[in-house]
């Protein structure tokens, strides 16, 4: 043992040399007193060994040369082994060698030869500050709709997983392994593996009927069953599988016309049959197909990742969809290669991550370097099991080095049986031992209790919460720049150990629309769409859903030439079957879902119920909404009952009596809405079963008493439990008003009083509280472009945090590509906008230009973690913070200033360690215009009129130095979003500002002449003055302007009309009003 201190580095010359190992010196640039080299021999091997306490994780360098090119060599740490790269290198350099766990007491790291030939400088290990990662659990089956015996078997994985490992073996004729092992130790173990092998061939000496048969009497004993494919030549050229014996190209697999598509598309469907026995008998199966694809041995891997990806897709599609299997568990193998993620399918298409590993005769260590570098390759987001094994790791070695495989299962034959690779005595310790599961300790996997999903019951957001998943941040690319040194105004303290609620990852949606024609073949939308990683998409488009028809692209028979609304006005049908490029068909909306990985919510046609002229317009109505579930096949989880139902714009509020049949009332009541909903949510439910998915259904409530004071109750008392949430919109603002500033800007404080009417109303009329979601949100603002202001996109970022922390369960904003119309413009992208809002025949901005909306919303979004926690705000007021917590460790915000003035903002966070740096991206508009159609992304402009940077991807964050505190600029109507990195230093807690007085009467401060003809000069103005404004009584802005400041006097010349303005100054926390009166 080397007598060597707890340290750091820990040089390789003064190690344990073995073999033809030296010491050398001859090569510049290492560290210490040499190096050593050059590992040309079998068992050339340098270790050293320390002692460390406590037992922790950390992080692994290794400093070396590799001046002979690439290699590969096995390093070893406590007598876990895996295979290390080294990149050439012609001097000294360090590599990071990922994340280890090192025991307390001594710990001997080593690096054998494999390669070899390279030099060998030190091993240096550092206390890791980054979080450990888990693997997050519960995570549901990438089959769609599994049997309920799969779902069973997921939940009993899930729920072992990390807390014991089940036994398995290969068996290659039924169950010959697990009967010698059950006659060597007494127990069969839990999992037996199975092959397809020969199920592509019709050989006379082989019976297929018994990996079938097999699998199905293993799982009525309560076994696991695996089943591998090695997937003999689709060509019938050859009978191998492995690369060397066959020329079959995989790469052809993307070619739908080659010979080579469907040769490989027959086999799969071969493979179909075999599994369609065991999904009826509902027997679920681990498959593993295309195993150890990167090494690149067998034909599906010889053409390297893309095919070998392409063909499991296709492969998955195939089985899922078209077979309908749902019996299944998919099991990729990968490995610990620096290049796993490329070959990688996609979470979407696996449930389960393996490795196989063949380790030396005799080494029975935990293999937990493999393991390790799995689960934080893939960010603990899968299962990771020991597909297939030589030597069966030590369970006691198990334990200690906490390395969780779901299950082993070495191959068969002499890997089980020679008494080498797994001695008797050995078998006979790890099937008796406590940590390993045998057949007869599995649990009744027919009745065991589902936990695919969170338990979401304890959290108002109800059901929503199943889509809720850890989230991880990463510090972005940023630019240091200098600490914030201007006084403190606000201190805002967050306590990082109280977890308010859980963030609903269906809060950041919007609504898409039907008039502004097809979008998803847009690739600039699409990109953006995708970049906000909304989680939902409402369609098809507001009030037109209450006249849409999915179905169909003319007018159906028993649907009125006109379609009333309020006595003034008529709407009229959309469809949803039409392609002209002046609507969007319906399955342009399902692609744009499909393009950006997002959720469906759908607003069926209630209306139709109202004004159908049929016999039961009711039950036709629910009836073209059940058909719309079933062709939608599970890709909407959220369904609504109509848009709106109780306003008098809305088709069904009021219909034509003389062409109705079934006796409705020519005005709408709660009571007739919430009957009909009960018909349209048996039809969808009973439609939704069919295709074996699970669906939610809303129904339309409204926010606030004043809308519509009686409708909640009655709608409720007719609905009772059959509903799975409450629909809300709002507007926020007043009707068609022209609001000023902080009128849109404190809107959002509205919101939490929405949500407990909905839950008040409801509870009066003694029905259950169920989840709400707000599936339209915006402002009536008009008169002065506020909808497409840098504003609004503040006022949608406070909304969305209120949400978040009143525990709503969706959101939707309203809407995606609107119109222009004044600027008056709901869009979250632009349409038929012009560049000079004046010049109507200005040259138009690009249609589907981001508004200011979208880039406080997509920063939003990277800056909210999954946890909210708990603030306190205290100084100068109008500062809103949205803090969040990352499952990385990190902590995310969003700060609003609502004010005119310069707030600095001291960031308090309790009970949690600051790492290195905080990151900041500051949004503002044009400087004076309170609704500036332009935003700034740390002062980076776009080049168009409105909008905002075409970079913003790319544009790097500011970063500050973490000094003794944090402390942020928050800008005049600005928002900052910020990301802590996390570490170990705790900052003290100050909430310490400096005095403020928001509204301070100077008397210094004077205005002459006053009246004025429009020229007129403000004198005494303080120092730190540095903004004037002009504003009516109205609050309307007529003049902004920056003075600069030290300046005591300024003479402005204005074109103002005759009236009464007020004058406003700001400085350093600062503001003085004085009443001008211009007459001309």
């Amino acid at each position: 043992m080397g007598g060597f201190a707890q340290g750091t580095k820990y040089e390789a010359e003064n190690g344990i040399l073995t073999g033809s190992v030296t010491v050398q010196t001859t090569v510049a640039g290492f560290s210490g007193t040499g190096y050593t080299g050059l590992f040309e021999n079998e068992g050339d091997m340098v270790a050293v060994t320390f002692n460390l306490s406590p037992a922790a994780g950390y992080s692994l360098y290794i400093g070396y040369a590799a001046p002979y090119g690439d290699k590969k060599n096995i390093l070893t740490i406590n007598g876990n082994s895996i295979e290390a790269s080294f990149p050439a290198s012609a001097g000294f350099t360090e590599i990071a060698l990922g994340k280890v766990w090192l025991r307390e007491g001594s710990n001997t790291i080593s690096i054998t030869k494999s390669w070899g030939w390279f030099l060998l400088d030190y091993f240096r290990i550092e206390p890791c500050t980054e979080p450990e990662v888990t693997v997050q659990l519960p995570y549901k089956l990438s089959t769609r709709a599994p049997h309920l015996e799969t779902r069973m078997l997921w939940s009993y994985l899930m729920d072992s997983f990390t807390q014991r490992i089940h036994s398995g073996v290969m068996n290659l004729n039924a169950r010959e392994e697990a009967e010698w092992l059950f006659a060597l130790t007494g127990r069969y173990p839990a999992l037996t593996g199975l092959d397809f092998m020969n199920h592509t061939r019709n050989y006379s000496w082989y019976d297929k009927s018994v990996v079938v048969n097999e699998a199905m009497n293993w799982y009525n004993q309560n076994g696991l069953v695996a089943i591998c494919w090695h997937w003999r030549d689709p060509s019938r050229a050859t009978e191998e599988f492995y690369t060397s014996g066959t020329s079959f190209d995989v790469s052809k697999i993307t070619e739908t016309t080659s010979a080579e598509y469907q040769m490989m598309l027959s086999d799969i469907d071969i493979i179909a049959g075999y599994l369609k026995q065991l999904n009826a008998s509902k027997v679920p199966v681990l498959f593993r197909p295309l195993h150890e694809a990167s090494g690149r041995w067998f034909w599906w891997g010889a053409k390297g990742p893309e095919p070998c990806k392409a063909l499991w897709r296709i492969m998955f599609d195939r089985l899922v969809n078209y077979h309908g299997l749902k019996n299944l568990i998919w099991v990729w193998t990968t490995d610990a290669a620096p290049d796993n993620l490329d070959w990688y399918p996609g979470d979407e298409y696996v449930d389960i991550l393996g490795a196989d590993i063949y380790a030396a005769d005799g080494d029975f260590s935990s293999q937990l370097l493999t393991y390790n570098a799995i689960k934080e390759k893939f960010g603990g987001r899968k299962l990771i099991t020991l597909s297939e094994n030589g030597p069966v790791p030590d369970p006691d070695r198990l334990v200690s080095d906490r390395a969780h495989w779901s299950w082993f299962m070495p191959w068969y034959g002499s890997f089980i049986r020679d008494g080498i690779k797994n001695p008797p005595a050995h078998w006979q310790k790890v099937m008796s031992h406590d940590y390993v599961v045998t057949l007869d300790e599995m649990p009744d996997l027919k009745s065991y209790p589902l936990s695919d999903e969170p338990d979401y019951s304890a959290f108002p957001q109800g059901f929503f919460m199943a889509g809720w998943k850890p989230r991880t941040a990463v510090m972005p690319d940023y630019t240091d720049v200098p600490a914030v040194t201007d006084p403190v105004t606000v201190a805002i303290t967050v306590d990082c150990s109280d977890t308010v609620t859980l963030v609903s990852p269906y809060l950041f949606g919007d609504n898409a629309n039907l008039w502004t024609g097809p979008m998803s073949d847009n690739t600039t939308l699409m990109k953006n769409i995708t970049n906000r990683d909304q989680g939902v998409m409402r369609g098809p488009g507001g009030s037109t859903s209450d006249a849409f028809f999915w179905n169909r692209s003319t007018r159906p028979p028993d649907v009125p030439q006109t379609l009333l609304n309020d006595p003034s006005n008529t709407n009229w049908p959309w469809y949803g079957q039409r392609a002209e490029n002046w609507t969007m068909h319906v399955d342009s909306f399902y692609s744009i879902l499909s393009k950006a990985g997002i959720t469906g919510m759908l607003t069926v046609n209630y209306g139709y119920a109202r004004y159908g002229t049929g016999d039961d317009p009711v039950a036709q109505a629910a009836h073209l909404a059940a058909d719309w579930v079933r062709y939608d096949n599970g890709r909407t989880k959220f369904w609504e009952i109509g848009n709106e139902v109780f306003g008098n714009w809305e088709a069904g509020y009021r219909i034509d009596r003389s062409l109705n049949r079934d006796g409705q009332p020519e005005y709408i009541t709660p009571q007739l809405y919430g009957q009909h909903c009960r018909v349209f949510i048996d039809s969808m439910r009973v439609a939704a079963a069919e295709t074996g998915h699970d669906i939610k259904i809303g129904v339309v409530m409204v926010e606030s008493a004043t809308t519509h004071n009686s409708w909640n109750a009655g709608v409720a008392a007719q609905v009772g439990d059959k509903a799975d949430f409450y629909v809300v919109h709002s507007y926020y603002t007043p009707w068609n008003t022209d609001s000023d500033v902080a009128t849109v800007l404190n809107s959002y404080k509205n919101t939490e009083g929405y949500i407990n009417h909905v839950r008040s109303t409801v509870a009066a009329a003694g029905m259950p509280e169920l989840p709400v979601a707000m599936t339209e949100y915006n402002i009536f603002a008009v008169g002065s472009r506020q909808q497409v202001s840098h504003a609004n996109g503040m006022q949608a970022v406070l909304a969305t945090g209120e949400m978040i922390r009143t525990g709503y369960g969706a959101a939707c904003r309203w809407d995606l590509a609107n119109g222009w119309d004044n600027g008056n413009d709901h869009g979250m992208y632009s349409y038929n906008e012009p560049a000079d809002p004046l010049d109507p025949l200005s040259p138009r901005i690009p249609d589907y230009t981001p508004h200011p909306a979208f880039f406080h919303l997509y920063y939003m979004r990277r800056h909210t973690g999954d946890v909210l926690l708990g603030s306190t705000v205290t100084g100068a007021p109008g500062v809103v913070i949205t803090p969040t917590a990352f499952s990385s460790g990190h902590l995310g915000a969003s700060l609003v200033n609502t004010t005119k003035v310069q707030r600095v903002v001291r960031l308090n966070l309790k009970d949690y360690g600051v790492g290195n740096r905080f990151c900041t991206y500051t949004l503002t508009g044009t400087e004076g215009h309170d609704f500036s159609r332009k935003v700034f992304v740390n002062s980076t402009g776009g080049a168009l009129a409105a909008g905002g940077p075409d970079s913003y991807e790319t544009i790097r964050a500011d970063a500050v130095v973490i000094g003794d505190e944090i402390r942020i600029n928050l800008p005049p109507l600005s928002a900052v979003y910020i990301l802590v990195e996390p570490g170990t230093r705790q900052l003290a807690i100050n909430n310490e500002v400096t005095a403020v007085d928001p509204v301070r009467s100077d008397d210094d401060v004077t205005i002459w002449p006053n009246p004025s003809e429009g020229s007129f000069t403000v004198t005494g103005m303080p120092d730190h003055v540095s903004r004037i404004e002009i504003s009516d009584l109205r609050g309307n802005l007529m003049m902004s302007m920056k003075t600069g400041r030290g300046k005591h006097e300024i003479t402005l010349d204005t074109d103002i009309v005759s009236g009464i303005y007020l004058v406003t100054l700001y400085g350093d926390n600062y503001t003085a009003t004085r009443k001008l009166i211009i007459k001309k």
